[in-house]
């Protein structure tokens, strides 16, 4: 028997295989917005690697969070049943990111978690009545204090030092530079792209790198800390328990969770912080595992999709 888990973020789509066969493999050009631009396409293209994967065991069910799925022009039962097709399984469920980034991270326990990686999104549920989804809009709309909010705020700050609109941004002028070129050669590099997120996203260790010296760099992460807890605070309503984590990509940048936490805990002093158990993959395989085992394996979770 053979689980598939996948998780479809901002910096491309992961997949695992759990029960008789571990194993993993990553698709860094399958990134959210290349997912929500053609669906059934990408959706094929994971069940034909899974499937190799697989080496021809029967595939029990597959569970699929993706990033962005309240863009997808197709919902989540039309992508289920593509998925269905091509994995070769009557059972397979799509749901956000964030219900396999819960389950993995809090080990299929109430609670509030905040995933902050390209994008961010945060939910606190109690698994039952109780689904409360906070951002996760984007990062045109939302997706406030993520790894692309970061980036595009270096850029547009890089881009103000070397205008002579401000003085303050030398660091990040640099990591600009050395990224994209010149300044006249940024739009280039970055409007046409598909997977803008992403390439934003990808300057946030150095962004981190050039706080220590630059000062906008260096507020630029305190506002994600700011944007990061509101989030987190804003899922944690008074029908979720008061136990929170985080997890992504952004939670081992302690320059960020430092002071996010700080402000979590001064809004709310009762709360539980623990450490994530898992990765969305670990939620997503052990939310294919429930699928096996029950045709509607967590109801309410396409209340938040």
């Amino acid at each position: 028997m053979i689980l598939v888990g996948i998780d479809v973020g901002g910096s491309g789509t992961r997949i695992a295989l759990g029960g008789s066969i571990s194993a993993r493999h990553d698709l860094p050009e399958l990134a959210a917005s290349v997912v929500a631009a053609d669906p059934r396409a990408a959706v094929t293209v994971m069940g034909e690697h899974a499937a190799r994967m697989a080496d021809g065991v029967p595939i029990a069910a597959v569970a699929i969070g993706a990033a962005g799925l309240t863009t997808h022009a197709e919902g989540p039962p039309a992508l289920e049943d593509a998925a269905r097709g091509a994995f070769g399984t009557d059972r397979a469920i799509v749901t956000s990111d964030i219900v396999t980034a819960h389950l993995g991270a809090l080990g299929g326990t109430p609670g509030a978690v905040l995933a902050a990686g390209t994008g961010s999104i945060a939910l606190g549920t109690d698994l039952a009545d109780a689904w409360h989804r906070v951002d996760g809009w984007g990062h045109l709309l939302g997706d406030l204090g993520s790894g692309a909010w970061i980036g595009m705020e270096a850029l547009r700050a890089a881009a103000e030092h070397l205008d002579g609109r401000r003085d303050d941004a030398p660091g990040l002028a640099d990591v600009a530079t050395a990224a994209f070129g010149d300044l006249v050669d940024w739009p280039a590099a970055v409007y046409p792209a598909v997977d803008r997120a992403r390439i934003f996203g990808a300057l946030v260790p150095h962004v981190v790198e050039a706080a220590d010296d630059d000062a906008q760099a260096a507020r630029i992460l305190d506002d994600a800390a700011s944007h990061l807890a509101v989030t987190l605070l804003a899922a944690l309503a008074d029908d979720v328990p008061e136990r929170v984590t985080l997890t992504g990509g952004l939670a081992r940048a302690h320059r960020i969770t430092d002071p996010l936490l700080t402000r979590v805990r001064s809004a709310r002093p009762g709360v539980e912080i623990v450490r994530a158990l898992g990765s969305p993959l670990d939620g997503a395989i052990a939310l294919a595992d429930r699928l096996r085992e029950h045709p509607d394996p967590l109801p309410g979770h396409v209340q938040i999709v």
